[in-house]
């Protein structure tokens, strides 16, 4: 339809103008970026009703979810022409096919389908939202609480994440949880290609002509692995095979606050920056 509707005499615009930082309320989607010079590092969360609020408070019947995920809370990154941090694609609709949680097993309501739909939540169950997004000359902030995505059998009382940007390339992502008893929980983070240990507790990954240094730096006892994870279910895409990086706790806990630094720096940085980061 851009073809028939195009108007020439609209003049192109170009985005430099535009803020770097952004809450599309509606879908609880927050960007982070450092510039529109073509070269920018970009982090994306996204965190609400898959259809957007207002959809959800207007319809209460099935819309047409195909190209909807059970993913609040997840991450997208760009940064220094890699994708870093990256999006499974149009998957059948499992929670744990996103950079997400999965609590004791248990994904996102209205998963486990080719499409996905969340009745729950537009017939009166709460729903995950942004709690908070500012921005400011060397940082930008958001808050994720993504609590309400999980069905009330999950027992989960609290989902918050946190990330702070630390501009131009260092994340801190800080991921509060608590159940009302002890549970297992599983952060997923997929990759572009197998995170490889440093052997003090970091991993890194490569994506054409960048890398991403990540480090699960809390709570006292996590642990770090990487996994490949294939598709399952029926639909497009099954059967493909992604890396990951999965952060959790050594035992069943009935709270834990994970922090995760994510550092992106250029493949020909010699030195990768990874002390000057961490200082």
């Amino acid at each position: 339809l851009n073809l028939i509707w195009r108007d020439n005499s609209v003049k192109e615009t170009g985005p430099e103008r535009l803020p770097t930082f952004r809450h599309f309320e509606d879908m609880g989607i927050v960007v982070m970026r450092t510039g529109w010079d073509g070269d920018e590092n970009v982090l994306a969360m996204k965190c609400g009703p898959s259809s957007g609020h207002n959809a959800e408070r207007r319809f209460r019947h099935n819309i047409g979810g195909g190209h909807m995920h059970p993913s609040a809370g997840t991450m997208q990154l760009f940064a220094y022409g890699g994708h870093l941090l990256i999006h499974t694609g149009y998957t059948h609709k499992m929670t744990d096919q996103a950079s997400t949680l999965i609590v004791n097993g248990t994904g996102q309501i209205g998963e486990n389908s080719d499409w996905f739909e969340c009745l729950e939540h537009r017939k009166g169950h709460p729903s995950p939202f942004v709690a908070r997004a500012e921005s400011r000359a060397t940082w930008d902030y958001c808050i994720a609480d993504a609590t309400n995505a999980y069905p009330d059998a999950a027992g989960l009382r609290r989902f918050h994440r946190h990330v702070v940007f630390l501009k131009p390339d260092i994340w801190v992502v800080i991921d509060d949880i608590e159940s009302a008893k002890p549970a297992d929980y599983k952060l997923l983070f997929y990759t572009p290609s197998e995170p490889v240990t440093d052997g003090n507790g970091g991993f890194s990954v490569e994506a054409e002509k960048a890398g991403l240094w990540m480090v699960p730096m809390a709570p006292e006892g996590v642990v770090a692995k990487p996994d490949k994870h294939t598709t399952k279910g029926t639909g497009a895409h099954v059967g493909e095979s992604f890396d990951r990086l999965v952060v959790m706790t050594d035992k069943p806990r009935a709270r834990a606050v994970f922090v995760t630094v994510l550092y992106a720096f250029p493949l020909d940085r010699k030195d990768k920056g990874a002390t000057v980061a961490m200082k």
